[in-house]
């Protein structure tokens, strides 16, 4: 029973407070974990990962112990 009541409460919240995407502003669809799946689709990707002398990693070398 309560299960099916918190669903319930949870859809009401959902109705009046949506879900946005933080990008655009677009209502994300469900199962979004951060961003909408069009803003993640557009998301430039660097390929940092994979290198061995990755920029980011150097803005933060000797920031965090």
């Amino acid at each position: 029973m309560f299960p099916v009541l918190k669903q319930y409460f949870e859809a009401l919240f959902r109705l009046f407070f949506p879900d946005v995407c933080p990008v655009c502003g677009k209502v994300k669809g469900e199962g979004a974990a951060f961003m909408c799946a069009e803003c993640m689709y557009d998301f430039p990707l660097t390929g940092f990962p994979q290198r061995i002398d990755n920029p980011v990693v150097e803005l933060f070398w000797g920031q965090i112990p």
